[in-house]
């Protein structure tokens, strides 16, 4: 019964995307990441939002990827831009990736704390075929993603 209770107490899951001013409005709980965090994150969402997979840093054309959201944070002719392009240029490697998936994780547990966290964390996801890696991604249902702008 007080179970119950607490779990009728905790806001439905919910997580918006505000790429204009770097936000994340997560179980109702809003907070502010930086840049190369947010693309990371907003790439993340964005696969959960249209089904797609995970991913891993190993995996060809992420950069590309990546590099779009950031571009569309920070500007195309900034130096923030050409300094994060000149990064991947080789690709994501573990020792990008790893940081940019724990800064994310701990801004969220952060703000929400440990439990209310749990589903809106980079998480491992599915095994990739013939490897011995997982993508990563986010484990939440496609309709409760939502991006703003």
């Amino acid at each position: 019964e007080v179970v119950a209770e607490a779990q009728r107490a905790l806001p439905p899951l919910a997580l918006c995307l505000h790429p204009d001013t770097h936000t994340v409005t997560a179980g109702g709980e809003s907070f502010s990441l930086k840049p190369a965090e947010f693309a990371f994150y907003w790439l993340l969402a964005e696969r959960c939002r249209q089904h797609g997979p995970g991913i891993h840093w190993s995996e060809t054309d992420i950069e590309k990827e990546l590099l779009d959201y950031y571009r569309r944070l920070v500007g195309e002719y900034s130096a923030q831009y050409e300094k994060a392009e000149e990064t991947l240029k080789q690709g994501v490697t573990k020792e990008y990736f790893e940081p940019r998936k724990t800064k994310v994780n701990d801004a969220i547990k952060k703000a929400l704390g440990e439990r209310r966290a749990k589903p809106y964390l980079v998480v491992k996801l599915e095994k990739i075929p013939h490897t011995k890696y997982h993508r990563y991604g986010l484990a939440l249902a496609s309709d409760v993603v939502r991006v703003e702008g």
